[in-house]
């Protein structure tokens, strides 16, 4: 995967994964919000069936947003994407590299990604994300797929959200042939334009965190604060060819950061199979720089073996 003699840690590379919701939703009687209706859909990722709880309609959520006068919010988070999907199998076919480890999930959407972590053996997983409902869903998630130690979530809520969800939760429903998770999983309000967040993770994941140009810079800055400034790792999972030139930027502002650049250590390129839909996911992993580091592994093109 790289000309370089170093250890391969994403052994993915022109991978096919084939994953499709395997039921319309099943509608469950958890209420987020007055008006919005909430299902669980199921989906199977490296053997073990996960189970996601996430708005009926996407439209709905536009609606509310309409209703509140937030015209800068999007509900592109009410469905799993490409991305997430292949950030979060990479995490359950590889936990070492979450195994006993504390875990922020940037921007985390439904939580796709932190919940793999979760039962992955990762030792504790915090959701960050503006959107209190997008949390709550992740935290109902998280319970849906077997993870025991979910915290409840209410800040920021909105009121009549908070009072009717502040105690609301779903049974654990972990595989048969697995156990459930012992992660802590938690969940917190983020603003990656908030210069107050800082953070300690060994391991923070970004799915789909580059869409628009005016986040990169930002969401440079606040990364390595999340992070452990001698060990941390990021896990970034993004569209290969829609975001490239904001992940170029990206990469070189995190290098370029003058007390805790980070540097890339590989690179790798799969494709998610979706929906009759094939579409390509950069994954890439990164890590603090060490002492006089000047630069990390050059971008490689997926071996075709």
């Amino acid at each position: 995967m790289s000309s370089h003699q170093t250890e391969s840690v994403l052994n993915l590379s022109l991978v096919i994964l084939h994953c499709s919701p395997e039921d319309v939703g099943q509608p469950i009687d958890t209420v987020l919000h007055p008006g919005l209706q909430l299902m669980q859909q199921h989906l199977t990722l490296s053997g073990r069936k996960l189970t996601l709880v996430v708005p009926r309609s996407v439209d709905a959520v536009l609606d509310m947003y309409i209703a509140r006068n937030q015209g800068d919010r999007d509900p592109y988070w009410c469905r799993p994407w490409p991305s997430a999907i292949a950030l979060a199998q990479l995490i359950l076919q590889q936990p070492e590299l979450v195994k006993g480890k504390r875990v922020c999930d940037i921007g985390c959407g439904l939580g796709l990604a932190g919940i793999a972590a979760a039962l992955s053996g990762a030792k504790e997983v915090v959701m960050l994300d503006r959107e209190p409902i997008a949390l709550q869903c992740s935290l109902l998630s998280a319970q849906a797929c077997g993870v025991v130690s979910v915290q409840d979530y209410t800040q920021h809520a909105e009121p009549e959200a908070a009072s009717s969800s502040q105690h609301q939760s779903l049974p654990s429903q972990p595989d048969s042939d697995q156990q459930a998770s012992t992660s802590q999983v938690s969940a917190q309000h983020f603003d990656w334009g908030d210069p107050s967040c800082q953070g300690n993770y060994d391991v923070a994941l970004a799915c789909d965190v580059l869409y628009e140009p005016y986040s990169v810079e930002p969401v440079a800055r606040i990364t390595p604060r999340l992070l452990n400034h001698r060990t941390g790792r990021l896990l970034l999972a993004d569209p290969s060819h829609r975001t490239k030139a904001n992940r170029d930027r990206y990469l070189q502002l995190l290098g370029g950061q003058p007390k805790s650049a980070m540097l890339l250590q590989e690179s790798s390129e799969v494709t998610i199979q979706m929906d009759d839909q094939d579409s390509l996911v950069q994954l890439q992993l990164l890590r603090m720089k060490q002492g006089k580091e000047t630069v990390g592994l050059k971008l490689s093109v997926p071996s075709q073996d």
